[in-house]
């Protein structure tokens, strides 16, 4: 059997990932008053929760995209307020993707 090498291809869900915290910490720099920044840390009302598993929220995500960086979601948010420190930040989360 022939094995292929793709040397600069990355996995589809690592390129998702590095995009979502992308868009987050554009999102992350407007002013609260902003329609999406409020939506990012807009957290449902207390009500009876549908059966199955909760559903999947940008909180929640951009959270479990910073776990494997040990950096949490309030550090995550302080972080992308600086534009280039973040962009660093992706950059590095985005390397150390690529090894794995």
């Amino acid at each position: 059997m022939k094995k292929y090498c793709y040397a600069a291809a990355r996995r589809v869900c690592t390129l998702l990932a590095q995009r979502r915290l992308q868009h987050a910490g554009h999102i992350l720099r407007m002013p609260q008053h902003r329609i999406p920044r409020g939506a990012m840390s807009w957290i449902p009302p207390a009500s009876k929760r549908p059966g199955g598993r909760p559903r999947n929220t940008w909180r929640r995500m951009f959270a479990n995209d910073l776990k494997p960086m040990d950096i949490s979601r309030e550090q995550g948010e302080a972080l992308a307020r600086d534009r280039q420190q973040w962009r660093e930040f992706v950059a590095r989360w985005a390397q150390q993707h690529r090894r794995n």
